[in-house]
């Protein structure tokens, strides 16, 4: 072990980059990364539980994390300010939920985060206008950048999508694509407990109000389960020999799909890659109260929303707004079917663009991950005197790489006996797993210099990535 030495590089700029879920959120923190390193900063980007144990170790810098919760203010902001890592927030979850309240009540809490933050990024003006009146926020510290993930959605970034796209074809052909979010109805039995459960061990639950809320939305998803067990059946039956994939939602009960589907030919549950891919691959994405069809709606694929008793207390007012409704079994086949002919095509309504983009900004224009980095160079929020003491990260190495182990071993056993996972430290591993299976310096080198293809016609030069921890990467460019 070497003793006393550190590691001490003058006047740097850094940016932390925490990812959850890797699907959802990896490629869109890569070029937020991509555009900060060609701004001059060196990037650390890894798995949201153990990078701030990096920020921690080096004296500034900016943390853009995914969530202001009240407990993330004592557990995490404060901590890292006391280290001079100053933070901002761009939440993953505020596009899509059934209020503003309950937006308020399960993402943001009392505010406790807000007066430790440096920056609050919104999607859009809906929610930078509403958070911004409901706690009484200094103008200066909003930031209405949009999403990354949005970026990726636009030219020339979405040509990431297109190898996988047409190798997804080249599989199955021709299809329709059913994407479902119906957790609270239909949880997954390898979790542990229900739907119900989990809104109680995450606090979700504490009064009765709630408590009978919950078991609403349970009762809801489920009858719409069955509904959409009913929809598909009668979909593939009348457009067969096309195929109707459903990609349920990662917490849904994928099985329970498979058994009532199976006397279906010509329908398929599968849950692989990303839900972009699937999306590019199909004819039309039919759904109700679900981000894909916002996303679906930026790639300009044709959507088909269905559901025959909505409910926007218990649904998303803004996936809801998008596409073409349906309330019928009939009316959806007879427009999917004119779709699949040719009989009709996409049409995307002006005032439904005008709608969207009060909710999310980046539809066009600068990109957010522009105007982020913008944010953070305007008021020199990213500067640091980087001083790393190596002693303590190699410690710090050593027992991550001991718990990471340690947790996928325990979420292998739990994905394969369902009474084990039933015992707490066996499910939150099996729930970290499906979340976050792991990533590898390679993969950050290989996309990374997708994106700089894409971006500038060339890969980037004099890339250096460094593993710092255990799914822990520092990313460089060398000057020259």
């Amino acid at each position: 072990m070497v003793k006393n030495k550190t590691m001490s590089l003058s006047h740097q700029r850094i940016i932390f980059l925490p990812v959850e879920i890797v699907e959802r959120e990896l490629d869109a923190k890569l070029l937020v990364a991509l555009e900060a390193l060609e701004r001059g900063y060196i990037v650390y980007i890894g798995h949201y539980w153990n990078l701030p144990d990096i920020a921690k170790k080096v004296n500034g810098g900016f943390y853009l994390y995914k969530a202001m919760t009240d407990y993330r203010a004592k557990n995490l902001f404060l901590p890292l300010l006391h280290n001079s890592v100053r933070s901002g927030v761009l939440d993953e979850e505020g596009l899509i939920f059934p209020s503003l309240d309950y937006y308020v009540r399960t993402r943001i809490g009392n505010g406790d985060a807000i007066p430790v933050l440096t920056k609050i990024y919104s999607w859009g003006a809906v929610q930078s206008e509403f958070v911004e009146k409901k706690f009484s926020i200094d103008h200066s510290k909003m930031v209405v950048s949009g999403n990354p993930r949005i970026d990726l959605l636009r030219r020339p970034y979405n040509k990431i999508y297109t190898a996988r796209a047409a190798a997804i074809n080249e599989k199955h052909g021709e299809f329709v694509l059913v994407n479902t979010n119906f957790g609270p109805g239909n949880y997954s039995p390898n979790f542990g407990f229900t739907y119900h459960e989990h809104m109680r061990y995450f606090g979700r639950i504490s009064t009765p109000e709630e408590d009978a809320y919950y078991s609403e939305r349970t009762k809801y998803f489920e009858n719409l389960f069955f509904e959409y067990i009913e929809m598909v059946k009668q979909l593939a039956k009348n457009i067969s020999p096309v195929k109707v994939i459903v990609r349920p939602h990662p917490v849904e009960d994928h099985e329970h799909w498979r058994r009532l589907l199976s006397d279906s030919p010509n329908v398929e549950v599968i849950f692989e890659g990303s839900a972009i891919d699937w999306i590019v691959a199909s004819k039309c994405l039919i759904h109700t109260g679900c981000t894909t069809g916002v996303e679906a709606f930026v790639l300009g694929k044709p959507i088909f929303r269905y559901n025959p008793n909505l409910r926007l207390d218990m649904e998303s007012e803004l996936p809801n707004n998008l596409g073409v409704e349906n309330t019928s079994i009939q009316e959806l086949i007879s427009r999917v079917s004119d779709l699949l002919d040719g009989k009709s095509q996409n049409s995307v309504s002006d005032e439904q663009k005008e709608y969207l983009s009060g909710w999310v900004k980046n539809l066009n224009g600068p990109y957010s991950y522009e105007r982020i980095l913008d944010s953070i160079d305007q008021d020199n929020l990213g500067n640091t005197t980087e001083y790393v003491d190596v002693q303590r990260l190699s410690l710090f190495y050593i027992r991550t790489l001991i718990r990471n182990t340690l947790i996928r071993l325990l979420g292998k056993i739990a994905k394969r006996c369902r009474v084990i996972s039933k015992l707490s430290i066996f499910r939150k591993a099996l729930e970290r797993v499906q979340r976050f299976p792991g990533i590898k310096s390679n993969m950050i080198r290989d996309r990374l210099n997708l994106l700089s293809q894409l971006k500038h016609g060339k890969e980037l030069d004099g890339i250096q990535i460094k593993m710092v921890g255990p799914d822990i990467f520092r990313v460089e460019l060398n000057k020259k």
